[in-house]
């Protein structure tokens, strides 16, 4: 019962350290081998085999390592103290365990009988050990109980004494004996009890979290670089952030730093009423940070988060009660079936089961999301897209106020994509507020009604995403296709890149790879009938110009060049 109530705490804090579960389970199972078997057994015979004439004080090693293995988990404890306790009961078994009654009697009864044959020859030894078990606590009767009397018998002329082995007394193992003993692997797994218990709540409750952020703050400090140049759509949304009253959700001037780095500088931003915002940008800006700032599972340096006036920092549980999460990746049991797993969550959400409830609402999900045919298939079978379905069945438990999409559709093939937009749409329509995070810009415009763009902690645009197209995109996109079977020198291209720089006003290049030329053309005035006139010149001219496209800027290239941005930074620090 002590090793259950001290184990159960020991392996749920040694999961949080690992992001896989089968790195957790490898080092519990190696960690409870070596401290509760190889451990136990090295300290008990290295105090077994010690000698006070030995050069080498196994004592003392024996000693050092109980201490020190004691600490790390429940079970050397439980295997020390389970040496101790086999070793002794082996002791106060063995006359019980070594000799039959209906043998033992009468051995005793020759003993008595006749002491000098048994007791004055080379087996004086072994009969005396078998001596000891003549008591009456094994059944032996009083007339031939002789363990630990003296016999009298004359040897020739002369009468001799033979003192016979003590009674084999019962030892008890609850004592302080280094090598029998057990109570002092009681008293550690009592505390560790104690301990193990009290660090899990203060993990639990991020007491340690909170703790470990204050000591990095007095060590690097608390104050997070500020961008220098903010978007003016940005800046409009910090300060309309508490006066409009249609959002459901606020994130007021969140702020994360990791020791001197500066993952996310400042953010503010709502959420209205039935809005899918998106989050977009490269990985390492700080969009999974801030997804983990605003769900409570990162502690952040400032800042606050509302959903309606429930704030996460004063109404933690209230607040996490309005959030469904849909993580990047599945977080389903595959042996449990669909509905298992629904109704798994439903009772971890609260829900009761009174007049069928969770059932109810289990159905409902299931057609919502278009389930209903998989319910009570295992989850490990089903399709990508159906697994994506359920982790967003799994985040609608509750009827959340807003839900936070981590990649929705990572992997799953165009068809099934389609079906968790129409499903995410659905969820909009019934009153639920999303903040979606993707890497898909056709994704984004179907589904985010505005969005912002995060560059190393701190956004760069903010609007519809007609709004940015407009905003940052203007002009239109020239794509060259260069013949890939032509040998072009730098010479060739530098004149290719003249000649079109030189039709259109600030035209520039803005991207080159393999046998493609991106220019931009940012004025948003020329007519496409001039662009195709000096295109199908300028193609005419150079032979080895195989096609061209051209079009208005995109949302994914206004996104790139961000991103190019960000990249340029990055190499010059």
């Amino acid at each position: 019962m002590l090793v259950g109530l001290a184990g159960i705490p020991w392996a749920y804090i040694l999961s949080f350290p690992f992001k896989s579960a089968p790195s957790a389970y490898s080092i519990l199972i190696i960690s409870t081998i070596v401290t509760g078997v190889a451990g136990p057994l090295a300290t008990f015979f290295l105090r077994e085999f010690y000698s006070p004439d030995m050069k080498t004080n196994l004592a003392m090693i024996s000693d050092i390592l109980r201490y020190i293995l004691s600490w790390m988990g429940p079970f050397y404890p439980f295997g020390r103290s389970f040496l101790g306790w086999v070793s002794i009961q082996e002791k106060n078994n063995r006359c019980l365990n070594q000799f039959n009654l209906d043998q033992l009697e009468p051995t005793c009864k020759l003993f008595k009988e006749d002491p000098v044959i048994y007791f004055l020859n080379q087996f004086n030894q072994d009969n005396n050990n078998t001596a000891a078990c003549c008591d009456t606590y094994v059944g032996v009767s009083e007339d031939y109980a002789i363990c630990g009397s003296i016999l009298h018998a004359g040897v020739g002329d002369l009468t001799k004494d033979f003192y016979i082995h003590p009674c084999v007394e019962p030892e008890s193992f609850w004592t302080f004996d280094y090598l029998y003993g057990i109570n002092i692997d009681v008293i550690i797994l009592f505390v560790d009890i104690i301990v193990f218990w009290t660090i899990l709540t203060l993990i639990e409750t991020n007491v340690l979290s909170r703790g470990w952020t204050k000591l990095m703050e007095r060590i690097y400090g608390n104050e997070v670089e500020t961008p220098k140049n903010i978007d003016d759509d940005v800046l409009e949304e910090q300060k309309s952030v508490y006066d409009n009253k249609d959002n459901m959700m606020r994130v007021v001037n969140l702020k994360k730093k990791f020791k001197k780095f500066s993952a996310v500088r400042g953010l503010t931003f709502g959420v209205r009423k039935n809005e899918c915002f998106g989050l977009l940008g490269v990985n390492g800006a700080g969009k999974t940070t801030t997804f983990r700032m605003v769900t409570g599972d990162e502690i952040m340096t400032s800042g606050s988060c509302f959903i309606g006036d429930v704030s996460l920092s004063n109404d933690r549980a209230e607040y996490l009660q309005s959030i469904g999460y849909c993580p990047q990746f599945d977080s389903i049991i595959e042996v449990l079936t669909g509905r298992e797993m629904l109704t798994l969550f439903a009772r971890i959400r609260g829900l009761r089961s009174v007049d069928n409830l969770i059932d109810r609402e289990i159905e409902k999900l299931a057609e919502f999301v278009d389930l209903t045919q998989y319910l009570d298939r295992p989850c490990g079978q089903y399709s990508g897209g159906n697994k994506r379905k359920l982790n967003v069945a799994l985040a609608l438990i509750g009827r959340p106020k807003v839900m936070l999409l981590d990649e929705p559709t990572t992997g799953v093939d165009p068809a099934a994509r389609r079906k968790i937009w129409e499903t995410i749409n659905n969820i909009r329509k019934y009153g639920t507020s999303i903040i979606l995070t993707s890497h898909s810009m056709e994704e984004c415009e179907a589904l985010c009604d505005r969005l912002a763009i995060m560059v190393r902690g701190s956004f760069q645009c903010l609007g519809g995403p007609q709004h940015i197209k407009s905003k940052f995109g203007k002009g239109f996109q020239i794509i060259i296709k260069l013949k890939s079977n032509e040998s072009k020198t730098v010479e060739m291209l530098n004149d290719l890149k003249g000649k079109v720089i030189s039709k259109f006003e600030s035209c520039v290049v803005t991207d080159e790879h393999l046998d493609y030329i991106h220019f931009h053309v940012p004025d948003p005035s020329t007519s496409w009938h001039s662009l195709f006139s000096v295109m199908e010149t300028v193609k005419g001219e150079v032979d080895w110009i195989q096609d061209y496209s051209v079009n208005e800027t995109t949302l994914e290239q206004i996104f790139l060049g961000f991103a190019r941005e960000d990249k340029t930074h990055q190499e010059s620090i």
